[in-house]
């Protein structure tokens, strides 16, 4: 990205400084957690250098774990372990609880190292607006290769098919979902910098609901009894995305 024209200050130029333009460029350099697209106005971002502080942890199974590790952090010097219970199709994952946001379109963003015994790395966005509730999910299936999207009458269906991608040490799977609650249209789902249109589907409508609220998700499920595990790091949630 090049240069803009320097700063005026009293009556001529700074030299030493940028235009307030080139500040994406100066993230870019100092290294954020926003690692494949920096549209949006970030709302919540961790890369859980506190731990589990600041979300909710939660699986299925028995023996399913939450839990900070330094062993392959994306940034930063911690990362998530997820572990699912000892079954098959057990989880593990994470909640962030949000008030009420600005009406408009909503990011989530999270990277994945998921293992050979993952069969879903998911993302979801929910709603709550009483008394129903609307979700948007996109999942990719680790064993197949497939991006699959829930669909407005609650079933999932195929979006896209990026390929099996390799999984070792911290070789993350970056996705990002992209929503838009006025509409309860999807946008758009990235994958790994590949961008696919979402745009024909609607999210899914169910009754529910207590609070007024939004809740954002990132998860995994596993493809054997006795259980899955993935690293997990950088999960962003943005507004007002374009």
């Amino acid at each position: 990205m090049g240069h803009g024209t320097p700063d005026w200050w009293g009556a001529s130029p700074k030299s030493a400084t940028y235009s307030g333009m080139d500040t994406s460029e100066l993230a870019a350099r100092i290294g954020p957690i926003v690692s494949i697209d920096r549209r949006g106005d970030v709302i919540f971002q961790d890369n859980f250098d506190h731990g589990t502080a600041k979300i909710y942890p939660w699986g299925t199974g028995a023996n399913w774990d939450v839990y900070p590790y330094c062993d392959s952090p994306l940034s930063g010097g911690l990362h998530l372990m997820l572990e699912t219970g000892e079954e098959e199709g057990a989880t593990a994952g994470i909640t962030k609880e949000l008030q009420y946001p600005v009406l408009g379109s909503i990011g989530l963003e999270c990277a994945f190292v998921p293992d050979g015994d993952v069969r879903y790395c998911r993302l979801s966005i929910t709603e709550w607006l009483p008394p129903n509730n609307r979700k948007w999910e996109i999942a990719y299936n680790y064993t197949n290769g497939k991006l699959e999207i829930l669909r407005s009458n609650g079933t999932f269906g195929v979006l896209a098919t990026p390929g099996i991608v390799y999984g070792g040490y911290n070789d993350y799977t970056t996705i990002k979902l992209v929503i838009n609650i006025l509409t309860v249209q999807y946008e758009r789902v990235i994958f790994n910098e590949h961008t696919y249109v979402a745009s024909q589907y609607s999210g899914y409508v169910s009754a529910g609901g207590t609070y007024k609220c939004m809740t954002c998700d990132a998860y995994i499920s596993s493809n054997v009894a006795q259980g899955a595990t993935a690293s997990l790091d950088n999960f962003i949630i943005t507004q007002n995305e374009p």
